[in-house]
């Protein structure tokens, strides 16, 4: 075995059991004998990435995007890197151009959806949420995101009928079932709404969010005495929170 598959295999091992210092001193070394290593630049940039690096995790993921005009994950970790650091358009232009490379790929078009979304162009965002459920209808942060996005834009009944879909396919999901709570809300469909928060309430009972909406939704089909407690158990739960 060669010393650069040994440092490979090391680097790889490293990251895989989150030791990132270790995973960066191996990739470096990689590097250090050769510039021009895609995969040990690309795997670098993740490391950065996970040790909070932003810069570095950008300049890898820039450099191993230029080396190799067909990376596909290079551009999406570019895009989400570049989010973080609040630059949208580098973002989207890197989504962009994950899309031209793959159209069938439905993360490049979700990464797409999210960069226009960071960058006020709900519109945009919509179609290409739409277009990566389409690619892959099991979607389910695409599914979840299109229904906080349809929500924002006051689309309440198509919101509903997002997040109904999201949970008949999640059902032990809180996540999917807050979602659909929420939207019957928005809708005023409090009954529906109740019953989809209770559920949440069981799969997730000390979540102060989703016991307050719950709250919320029982009291508005008079349903006091249940609402209150949830409301109380919501209320001591962000008390204990905040003291922390």
């Amino acid at each position: 075995m060669s010393s650069r598959t040994l440092l490979r295999d090391q680097g790889r091992a490293a990251l895989a059991a989150n030791d990132c210092v270790a995973a960066a001193a191996a990739f470096e070394e990689l590097l250090a004998e050769s510039g021009q290593d895609i995969d040990a630049l690309f795997s670098l940039g993740v490391v950065r990435h996970r040790m909070g690096q932003l810069e570095s995790a950008r300049a890898a993921f820039r450099e191993s995007s230029r080396l190799d005009a067909k990376h596909l994950q290079a551009r999406i970790a570019l895009a989400a890197v570049c989010l973080e650091l609040g630059d949208v358009v580098s973002a989207t232009t890197s989504c962009a151009e994950a899309v031209a490379l793959a159209p069938e790929n439905p993360q490049a078009w979700f990464s797409l959806a999210v960069a226009q979304q960071a960058a006020l162009l709900p519109g945009e965002a919509l179609a290409s949420y739409d277009r990566a459920i389409a690619l892959q209808p099991l979607f389910f942060d695409a599914l979840t995101n299109r229904g906080t996005l349809l929500l924002s834009l006051g689309k309440f009944r198509e919101a509903v009928e997002n997040n109904s879909f999201f949970a008949a396919k999640q059902p032990y999901s809180s996540a999917a079932q807050f979602s659909l709570g929420e939207s019957l809300i928005a809708a005023g469909s409090y009954a529906e709404a109740a019953q989809a928060l209770r559920r949440a309430v069981q799969l997730a009972p000390n979540n102060p969010r989703v016991l307050l909406h719950a709250g919320f939704a029982l009291a508005q089909v008079e349903r006091f005495s249940e609402a209150q407690t949830l409301l109380d158990r919501a209320a001591e739960l962000d008390h204990a929170q905040s003291v922390e």
